[in-house]
């Protein structure tokens, strides 16, 4: 009676610490969500330069709706138009937190805009860019400014952000304007399977089943994992005429042979 007892206590200690240990394990999973969550949100404050009392605007937006998402070494294109000539810059802050100028740049070098005009900026996703989000900004003047201090990609995106806010804050607030912040989703790409399935069936069943030469089974039989392209297939049943032919496998698809 008393070993038991001693196993059930034992066994109901067992279950509190790994309950214990759950309870932590999502609360630390938790703590790290909001962490990443309260940094994103502090990166989205720090990187915009308001103008209290703007004379103009600067409207941004991008070839998708909200909540864009893009793939690495997809084409996107931003649109954006001022409501007075002026000269436009816009920059980009990548899923690292790097900063670099993106307009203008040496394939669209002259930036003055027209007032009204709807212009594209039409460019592509780092094919090296890991999953997060990415950020564009703009900043228009009514005069030309030199932005060639500015390194062509900076590492720190606060650094970055602080160059920016020493060459248009100085300027007189009805000067310049800062545009709307646009976000974006980089997903990661997911490679395709090179592996699919053959499902093979004969009448009657119990044919054995010969793939590249290689026994799998009898009939009716399912076969997955087999690697994508052309295979040899064989059906062997006594008292019937051998049958040979190939099949074609594609990825993540299902081929039947019957």
């Amino acid at each position: 009676m008393s070993k038991n007892v001693f196993f059930l206590k034992r066994s109901k200690i067992l279950v509190c610490v790994f309950a214990t240990l759950l309870i932590f394990l999502c609360l630390a999973m938790i703590g790290i969500s909001y962490a990443q969550s309260a940094e994103e949100t502090e990166k989205m404050k720090s990187i915009q330069i308001i103008n209290p009392h703007p004379a103009f605007s600067l409207r941004l937006w991008l070839d998708k709706e909200r909540g864009a998402t893009y793939a690495p070494g997809e084409r996107i294109k931003i649109f954006f138009q001022v409501s007075r000539d002026s000269f436009v810059t816009l920059y980009s802050y990548d899923t690292g937190g790097r900063g670099k100028i993106i307009f203008p740049n040496p394939y669209s070098p002259h930036n003055l805009v027209k007032a009204g005009e709807v212009n594209t900026f039409e460019g592509q996703i780092d094919p090296s860019s890991q999953p997060g989000i990415e950020y564009v900004l703009g900043f228009a003047t009514i005069r030309p400014i030199s932005i060639g201090l500015i390194p062509e990609l900076n590492k720190d995106y606060k650094a970055f952000t602080h160059q920016i806010k020493g060459i248009i804050q100085p300027l007189p607030p009805t000067d310049w304007v800062q545009g709307n912040l646009l976000s974006y989703t980089i997903t990661p790409i997911i490679p395709p399977t090179n592996y699919g399935r053959i499902i093979v069936m004969s009448n009657p069943q119990r044919a054995k089943v010969y793939l590249d030469n290689s026994y799998q089974g009898d009939t009716p039989l399912n076969l997955d994992s087999i690697s994508s392209g052309q295979h040899s297939i064989k059906l062997v049943l006594s008292g019937y005429q051998e049958w040979n032919s190939y099949v074609s496998v594609f990825p993540s698809q299902t081929t039947t042979v019957s």
